[in-house]
């Protein structure tokens, strides 16, 4: 009876830790992830890229229509069979119509494709979040088909002939956020910070491939391993039907680029693997271009990014980790040598939110009304401590949400009052001193002791400690006195700021618990206020491709000097001089 009950227990304890504890291949040990002195795990593992084909799609639109016998290795087939394989794809092509290039009409209709069957061809099971390379102004239809707290990243993509056509202004819709124009800066950048969006729009690659000046397989790359699901058209240069395909589908480009980028990742940053699934939704023409809507699929992401954008401090950096149906994580790997010796750290993020950190948007660039916008959403969340701008996040539906909303403070010695408002205008870059701002390392007089600075572009304020001050007589810095808000009604338009931005914000421990930190309820009345004033004058497009803001540079889209310094190049931490204790030098604080 021993020995039986014996044998009986050893099984359902296998039975048990097999359902409790599920086999993982991810192994955290440093012999399984790769680290500095180690090659990128892509140079010698190559993606297994299985290309399927969905089933038929219920079809809404009689614009597109579904390919449902596409192969999987056109390369390989006999000329016969390929010639006839084109044929047929080319029959079941629905012609697209426009007054645009061929590459801008089939573009649209792929656009409106996806609008049409939104409901098949995305995944409605919870928020997403959706980064569009490509968007050419104008109402943005694919927000009103999809559940309302999606939130959409939507990067201004125009010639100068659109341009021109453009109006001053741009009403978007309410969970869009309008990005500035994508150059070669904001995408490498971007390349390289710990975002991943849940869905990724790529129809315009032509246009974007030009505009960038980014080598094609480069840019396609690295873009399907931004996101667990890209949608994207190749180049008409590129696809099957061209004189220049080689032979290759437009499966395989993706595939070729995939395997490509992996093995370029030589540094710290950039993309080390991507293991991807190509599925053909459509086929579109126009004129003499015939392309496949694709949808690709990422099984598995390994990227070496940062901790935001543009930044790279005391020798560290992150390796973001995506497995498709497991738990993201995110490596903490110290480069230098003499932090090396602190380990390694791996976070498991267990509750994923669909967003972007708002300082990776603040370097990217963003309109003027937009970060006001968030300046005010960012007064509904409780003061917690540091509340820099590297600890928000734009979330579900376009709304602001702290990244440590429990954080308790050890010491007061945060920002308060109306110094509390006046540094989020800095960090949000709607200060009323101006925009270029940099951060000085200085000595602080009053408190005795060095620290990191807010300087104005001036030179003539500064945010020391936790309060603002301008310049006095013989270059003695004196503390502000702020405007009583509710005395000189500042706020006419929307009066409920008034007694908001005049709250104490006092950071204290347990802040989620304490009223004087929890925002009145007159922060919430402002920011609606403010948001329907906001949805309802638009956006400004002048000037949008000079916008970025980062809290470590100036304003511009190469804020950084030099700017290969926010890519993948960079191969090792550079600080900047103006975040050095070296600015000590340029004069007294």
């Amino acid at each position: 009876k021993t020995v039986w009950l014996g044998v009986i227990t050893y099984f359902f304890t296998l039975i048990f830790c097999y359902l409790v504890f599920p086999p993982s291949d991810f192994n955290p040990d440093p012999e399984h992830v790769t680290f500095a002195e180690e090659p990128p795990i892509s140079v010698t593992e190559w993606p297994v890229v299985k290309i399927k084909h969905s089933k038929k799609l219920k079809r809404k639109s009689l614009n597109c229509s579904c390919v449902d016998d596409a192969r999987a290795t056109l390369h390989h087939m006999a000329p016969p069979e390929w010639t006839a394989h084109q044929d047929r794809l080319r029959e079941q092509a629905v012609k697209c119509t426009g007054s645009g290039t061929d590459a801008a009409n089939i573009a649209s209709c792929a656009m409106e494709w996806l609008q049409d069957n939104a409901d098949t061809a995305l995944d409605f099971s919870r928020n997403q979040s959706v980064f569009d390379t490509g968007y050419a102004g104008g109402t943005y239809v694919l927000p009103t088909k999809t559940p309302k707290d999606w939130v959409y990243f939507t990067a201004l993509l125009t010639n100068t002939d659109q341009k021109a056509k453009l109006p001053k202004t741009q009403v978007v819709q309410a969970n869009q956020i309008l990005l500035a124009p994508p150059t070669k800066f904001r995408l490498t950048s971007l390349f390289v910070t710990n975002s991943i969006f849940d869905v990724n729009i790529a129809f315009r690659l032509e246009e974007l491939q030009q505009f960038s000046g980014i080598p094609l397989k480069k840019l396609l790359g690295n873009l399907v391993a931004l996101a667990r699901v890209t949608f994207l058209l190749l180049p008409c240069d590129q696809t099957l039907y061209s004189s220049s395909s080689n032979g290759l589908s437009a499966a395989d480009k993706v595939r070729e680029a995939a395997q490509w980028v992996a093995t370029q990742s030589t540094g710290e940053l950039g993309v080390h693997f991507v293991d991807v699934v190509v599925d053909t939704l459509a086929v579109v023409s126009s004129g003499s271009c015939v392309a496949e809507l694709l949808k690709v699929t990422a099984t598995k992401i390994h990227r070496g990014v940062r901790l935001k954008w543009c930044y790279y401090p005391l020798g560290t950096k992150y390796d973001l980790i995506y497995r498709q149906g497991e738990y993201m994580q995110l490596i903490h790997r110290y480069v230098q040598q003499f932090t090396a010796g602190q380990g390694h750290k791996v976070k498991t993020i267990r509750k994923w939110l669909p967003s972007i950190n708002i300082a990776d948007l603040m370097g990217w660039g963003l309109p003027k009304e937009q970060r006001e916008l968030f300046f005010w959403d960012a007064l509904t969340e409780p003061s917690c401590p540091d509340p820099a701008v590297q600890n928000w996040l734009v979330s579900e539906g376009g709304r602001i949400v702290r990244i440590d909303a429990n954080q308790q403070a050890i010491k007061n010695q945060h920002p308060t009052n109306q110094n509390y408002v006046e540094f989020l205008r800095i960090h949000f870059c709607v200060s009323n001193y101006g925009t270029g701002w940099k951060q000085m390392f200085g000595y602080d007089h009053r408190h005795k002791e060095i620290g990191l600075h807010h300087v104005s572009s001036t030179g003539e304020i500064k945010f020391i400690h936790t309060a603002l001050y301008e310049r006095g007589p013989k270059d003695v810095f004196v503390e502000i006195q702020h405007e009583n808000a509710t005395k000189t009604n500042k706020y006419s338009d929307c009066p409920p700021c008034n007694k908001c931005t005049m709250h104490t914000w006092k950071s204290v421990k347990a802040v989620w618990k304490d009223p004087e930190s929890k925002p009145l309820p007159a922060c919430y009345e402002c920011y609606q206020c403010q948001r329907k004033k906001f949805l309802k004058k638009g956006v400004s497009l002048v000037g949008l491709e000079e916008e970025g803001c980062t809290d470590l540079e100036s304003v511009g889209p190469t804020s950084a000097d030099p700017p290969e310094l926010c890519n993948e190049e960079q191969q090792r931490p550079l600080p900047r001089v103006s975040a050095t204790p070296n600015a000590l030098k340029k004069g007294p604080y």
